[in-house]
């Protein structure tokens, strides 16, 4: 098995097709493919953060979708051409999987293809949950939004620094670090390293 593949990748993919995966490390800036390019591969981030990215006629930045971890570009496998620049908002490690291949596994086994689905579906609800956050005007909700529909048990572990989920919720570090202070002083939250624990009364 391809070394540079983990654990969660590798029980989604065939054996056979972990093997023609290749990993590669991105720098912040740095462009994982651009709009109009033909789509080659498929690219699943193991840490770091991407963001498929389109401008519009006036020079305007509009921001697809922000990945930390998991798969950028679905649409691609059914696609002659990338419709978006991907890139790398942090120095991000990337698990490229050959698109040719992907296709010809997916026609194949049904297995596969029937986790394949689940993988998408879970994603799609993960956006979905992702663009209600965002909607909320304060930095309060977007936080408790987060805590509430992504926690396991009350407990939820950082993917990143504060900073790195400052960006992931739009705001600023500051408003959130001061956001997070105030929930623990109220007793709603109990903070350790890379981990946030919900209070009893706000856990689920």
């Amino acid at each position: 098995m391809n070394r540079c593949i983990n654990q969660e990748l590798a029980q989604l993919l065939p054996t056979e097709l972990v093997s023609a995966c290749r990993a590669m490390a991105f720098s912040k800036g740095e462009l994982l493919f651009a709009e109009g390019k033909k789509p080659l591969w498929m690219f699943y981030v193991t840490c770091g953060e991407i963001a498929l990215i389109r401008h519009g006629v006036e020079g305007e930045t509009a921001y697809l979708q922000r990945q930390q971890k998991g798969f950028v570009g679905e649409a691609s496998l059914v696609s002659d051409r990338y419709h978006c620049h991907a890139i790398a908002l942090a120095h991000s490690d990337i698990i490229k999987v050959p698109i040719h291949e992907l296709k010809v596994w997916l026609s194949r086994d049904a297995e596969f293809s029937m986790r394949w689905i689940k993988m998408l579906s879970a994603e799609v609800r993960r956006v979905r949950l992702q663009n209600e956050r965002l909607c909320l005007t304060t930095v309060r909700g977007r936080l408790l939004h987060l805590l509430d529909t992504e926690s396991t048990v009350g407990i939820y572990r950082l993917q990143g620094s504060i900073k790195l989920l400052a960006q992931q919720l739009a705001v600023s570090y500051e408003a959130l670090y001061r956001c997070l202070a105030t929930l623990e002083k109220e007793g709603q939250i109990v903070r350790a390293e890379k981990t946030i624990y919900l209070s009893t009364k706000n856990a689920k």
